[in-house]
């Protein structure tokens, strides 16, 4: 499909308004470091909230996450200090378990 066909156009517009037109509002989440909504196409950043596609280019969003301040090279010295699990990754993850289970 070429890049600014109408049948594009009307896709980009069409659903992604109607989408978040359609969804009711979203109780208040604790979403721990997310801290929006990011397009994998055209890179347009929204808030978070209950929208699946980019109101510009119709691309897929995904989660953006505030990575801990500081080293890159620190942080990536504890994940791989953590234990040989998943959970290594917890200290990342977006909500916290409110007790981690560990399979050794």
């Amino acid at each position: 499909m070429a890049k600014n066909s109408p049948l594009r156009k009307m896709r980009r517009k069409g659903l992604a308004s109607m989408a978040a037109q359609t969804v009711a509002p979203a109780t208040t989440v604790d979403l721990g470091s997310a801290s929006g909504l990011s397009c994998r196409e055209c890179g347009e950043v929204f808030a978070l909230g209950p929208i699946f596609a980019c109101e510009l280019c119709f691309g897929p969003l995904e989660v953006a996450y505030d990575l801990p301040a500081g080293d890159p090279e620190e942080l990536r010295k504890r994940i791989e200090a953590g234990p040989a699990s998943i959970w290594r990754y917890a200290p990342s993850c977006p909500s916290r378990p409110t007790s981690p289970r560990s399979r050794t």
